[in-house]
């Protein structure tokens, strides 16, 4: 019985350590997220493109493909904080100094992520690029980020510009359904080398499927047009002469200019949205501070 009972403990202690290395990350296989509309923006007059939720915000795709004269640098009124960006809705927070990854299966494009999301202003964040880059990326995601210090950071992959260029061509109505990864883990892995969250002893890795439908598609275009406007000594503006897109006009108690500056088209499927609004902005600080309340307004068809 002795010999018996020392043969099993000897065995048992064989077995355990093997059973501690085979350890692995956590994996949670969520119920397929709710079928999501956006509508995508062409922005001509300033290059770039922004995608936007034609209705509720997660799953996350969101964002723009490039920095526009509304970003954030530090001071004023926030509008644009980071990049575009997708996530599986959960919304899930990372830990400081662990490191994540992030890779989609059924990926409508090849590459379709650059790195890790942030908030450019929050600590940990570049204010440059609102990205923390990855060790690694591939044609299905990123790998190997480490999770900065300081201000929160999600679960939140930056869209490349294959993802938008994907989007752009899509035609109204259709979809893409894909699966999104997001693993966490406190171990210090090379992804540069080959190693993954994934394979790790300890973490956390999500996996859900999302679709997205392409609702609208709003597409701005510049007109280009230069208009020839001579102000007397009392600020009244009178027009030069061949004119075509500036006409005087009175709104209220106000005279002055109203200039077309933009053409747009727009195809939807039927989507109805009354949270999107498209609005001016006047990028030089200046000029921003001198104009009062009702001093410039916009319109979509120059008379309402």
């Amino acid at each position: 019985m002795r010999v018996n009972l020392l043969i099993t403990m000897i065995i048992f202690a064989l077995i355990w350590p093997v059973t501690a290395l085979r350890a692995a990350v956590s994996k949670t296989t969520w119920a397929d997220a709710p079928a999501r509309e956006f509508v995508f923006v062409e922005n001509n007059s300033d290059d770039n493109f922004f995608v936007t939720p034609g209705g509720a915000l997660d799953p996350r795709l969101t964002g723009a493909n490039r920095w526009t004269g509304l970003k954030y640098t530090g001071s004023g009124t926030i509008y644009q904080q980071s990049l575009g960006y997708i996530d599986n809705g959960y919304n899930t927070g990372l830990y400081t100094n662990w490191k994540f990854d992030m890779w989609l299966e059924n990926s409508p494009v090849s590459s379709p992520l650059t790195g890790l999301r942030c908030i450019n202003w929050y600590a940990g964040c570049n204010m440059t690029t609102s990205l923390i880059l990855p060790q690694t990326t591939d044609a299905s995601g990123f790998y190997g980020a480490t999770v900065t210090s300081g201000g929160a950071k999600w679960m939140h992959g930056m869209l490349s510009d294959a993802f938008y260029q994907y989007m752009q061509q899509m035609p109204v109505g259709s979809s893409f359904t894909m699966t999104i990864n997001a693993c966490q883990t406190s171990v210090n892995y090379d992804a540069s080398s080959g190693a993954r969250c994934k394979d790790q002893a300890s973490g956390n890795w999500y996996v859900r499927n999302v679709t997205h439908t392409k609702a609208a598609n709003l597409r701005l275009i510049n007109t280009h047009s230069l208009a020839e406007v001579f102000i007397n000594s009392d600020g009244v503006p009178t027009l030069g002469e061949g004119n075509a897109d500036c006409r005087t006009q009175t709104i209220g108690s106000r005279s002055g200019l109203s200039c077309k500056m933009v053409n747009y088209t727009l195809q939807t499927n039927g989507l109805s949205n009354t949270s999107i609004h498209i609005f001016p902005a006047i990028a030089n600080s200046s000029l921003a501070s001198a104009v009062g309340a009702y001093d410039m307004q916009f319109s979509l068809n120059g008379s309402s």
